[in-house]
């Protein structure tokens, strides 16, 4: 079979099998056991792998997939958007790339939008497989045409249940033993009907003056094609179909007169296949699309934006077939009131923090159909809360009104046992809460405001004695950005979309590290800062810069002592303090204060390049963090030292 690299969100085609085409289902499909959830970017799979159905069947070795089915999580919530599911022959991340690329759904869900414990059904388009070879099924959605990869599924799993024909990928791309229930429908016969439409099956804003396109069946080169095309699904014939082309040779079909607005049209290809003395009438899937309204139409939304206090934000919207625009703020109790001019931009001059919140449009024309925007929020720039966990879970706020007080929580309820404090990384008495991975602190109602990150951030923590599995989160919203415990017990930072960066290298077992993370958006700059003790004459900071183009954000309350209110598994162990969080990205000066204001020591910001030695002798781990006399004596000692090999003649 020919395998269709699929541009674009374009293709989506239903399926039709002939009858008495040979189907089975294979996979781990324990739907009836819920033992766990895991995020993660995919799985490996082997068609002929798994509990087959039916019984018996004898698989050959070239098989064609029809869909894909998983559950979603019970509890966790996957990543939004239009998501396909893409087949791939190489099983790692690094190398699924266009040429690895064996096929993608035919169409895509937002698996956001269902239901814990939904059934969601990806469709393929008789894609050709190996029966015994391995592929990676991953989630992708495209960007700009192009395939991104790395995208959170939350699916139902199985653990104890181990499937045989590949394993779970988790973001970190370490496939384990956290089986999903999935179970793929294949056949052994190919196509034997027309199929991958465009428009694609359930395609929205299709333009009125569209041709439309398919391709043929692959099990025979057909004689000819008949297309009916009709506003009610019910007239596909050649007596009632608005549109009726017979014994057409093309692989495509242009409608005449075009298409109406704003009108949901069915469609169906029927294959002839060449027969004596009577030629075979296969009777294609029936298709539907949308065409594009001429009422006012949203395309571009207002996004989130944040300025410093007195600065100017502004929210743009981008809209069609529109004369009228209308912006609104909403209020704290939930309604709204208009603002602005009937212009696409809104501007809010000298913006102070009662200007903070929700803004939306509503956009319209003579039609008076009006459609309105999301809302966008606006924040100003500021420390966003402080906890400085001094014998209270109490939070310094920089707004007026608002309580980020944390909540003692054990087993999803207010724990009974009073939080456990130890002495701080100041040197204060019962300045640092203790945790033991089993309760943990929420902030409460939390969950939609902390989620501010794409537009700036800086968070910062004080962390201890780090024990017990890696990737354990001392502050964390989950889905987000979290401070936590890399691999190899060292401290390190997550801002999801993106890996773990190690904030503090080697042994954290004797005192206190501070970790800190800032996300630039203009620059898509992700910094990750630490600090730890190098000696009585000053600490070490280490820098880490990398771009990061994809954010993630969490649908859940932002926790100190853990990622999950509920499960143990991914408590912390250790001692917290001094946790801060901001709205914007703090400069190395202003961390480094921030980090002062704990402890009132110098810090090495950055080794000189010429700093190769110190009052301890030489090397790296003597070093003083400036060029002085030590330097220069390595230098002088080892002057006019040459490795040259003369040529002598």
């Amino acid at each position: 079979m020919r395998t269709k690299l699929i541009a674009g969100l374009m293709i989506l085609a239903g399926l039709s099998l002939t009858a008495g085409a040979a189907t089975f289902t294979a996979g781990n499909p324990l739907f009836d056991q819920v033992a766990d959830q895991a995020n993660g970017w995919g799985q490996t799979f082997t068609p002929n792998a798994g509990l087959i159905s039916p019984e018996g069947f004898s698989v050959p070795d070239t098989v064609y997939l029809l869909d894909w089915r998983y559950f979603r999580s019970p509890s966790s919530v996957p990543q939004g958007g239009q998501t396909y599911l893409a087949v791939f022959s190489a099983l790692t991340v690094a190398e699924m790339t266009e040429a690895t690329l064996v096929g993608v759904s035919t169409n895509a869900l937002d698996m956001s939008a269902f239901a814990p414990g939904d059934l969601m059904i990806w469709e393929f388009d008789y894609l050709e497989l190996d029966a015994n070879t391995q592929y990676a099924m991953m989630f992708v959605q495209y960007v700009g045409g192009e395939i991104t990869s790395g995208i959170r599924g939350e699916v139902r799993m199985t653990t104890g249940s181990p499937y045989d024909g590949g394993g779970w990928i988790r973001i970190d791309e370490i496939a384990n033993n956290w089986d999903s229930q999935f179970q793929a429908t294949y056949t052994v016969s190919q196509r034997e009907v027309a199929g991958n439409p465009y428009p694609a099956n359930g395609a929205i804003n299709v333009p009125t003056e569209v041709t439309l396109s398919w391709e043929g069946p692959e099990a025979y080169e057909a004689l000819s094609y008949t297309v009916y095309l009709d506003p009610n699904e019910l007239n596909l014939t050649a007596q009632d179909a608005m549109y009726y082309s017979p014994a057409q040779q093309e692989l495509t079909f242009t409608p005449d007169p075009v298409l109406s607005n704003d009108m949901t049209y069915y469609w169906r290809v029927d294959a002839i296949e060449p027969n004596e003395p009577t030629p075979v009438v296969h009777t294609g899937s029936v298709w539907s699309f949308s065409t594009v309204t001429a009422r006012a139409l949203i395309t571009t939304h207002p996004a989130n934006t944040s300025v410093p206090k007195g600065g100017t934000a502004e929210f743009f919207v981008e809209a069609e077939n529109t004369t009228m625009y209308q912006w609104y703020k909403v209020l704290p109790d939930g309604n709204s009131v208009p603002i602005g001019e009937n212009s696409p931009v809104l501007t809010l001059e000298n913006a102070q923090y009662d200007d903070e919140g929700e803004y939306y449009c509503v956009v319209d024309n003579e039609r008076q159909v009006p459609a309105a925007s999301n809302p966008a929020r606006l924040m100003i720039r500021r420390l966003v809360a402080h906890w400085p966990l001094d014998g209270t879970l109490e939070a310094i706020v920089s707004k007026e009104g608002e309580n980020w007080d944390g909540v003692y929580i054990e087993e999803g309820e207010p724990a009974t046992e009073p939080v456990s404090y130890v002495e701080g990384a100041d040197g204060t008495p019962q300045g640092a809460a203790r945790f033991n991975g089993i309760r943990v602190v929420r902030i409460p109602d939390s969950a939609e405001l902390f989620n501010f990150h794409p537009n700036g951030l800086t968070v910062t923590a004080w962390v201890a004695g780090p024990s017990g599995r890696d990737y354990r989160r001392a502050v964390s919203k989950t889905g987000s950005y979290a401070i936590g415990k890399g691999q190899n017990e060292q401290i390190a930072t997550l801002l999801d979309g993106g890996p773990w960066v190690t904030a503090v290298p080697g042994d954290q077992s004797d005192g206190w590290r501070f970790a800190a993370m800032t996300y630039d958006p203009a620059t898509q700059e992700r910094r990750t800062y630490g600090i730890y003790n190098n000696g009585d004459a000053f600490e070490v900071l280490q820098d880490v810069a990398g771009v990061q183009g994809t954010l993630l954000s969490g649908q859940t309350d932002l926790l100190i002592g853990g990622a999950s209110e509920t499960d143990s598994q991914l408590g912390f162990t250790g001692s917290v303090d001094d946790v801060r969080i901001y709205n914007y990205p703090l400069s190395l000066d202003e961390i480094i204060e921030v980090y002062r204001e704990m402890k009132d020591k110098d810090v090495c910001a950055r080794f000189p390049e010429l700093d190769i030695a110190g009052p301890t002798g030489v090397g790296p781990e003597h070093r003083d963090c400036r060029v002085d006399l030590y330097d220069l004596a390595v230098l002088a000692e080892n002057w006019l030292d040459s490795n040259v090999v003369r040529n002598v003649d």
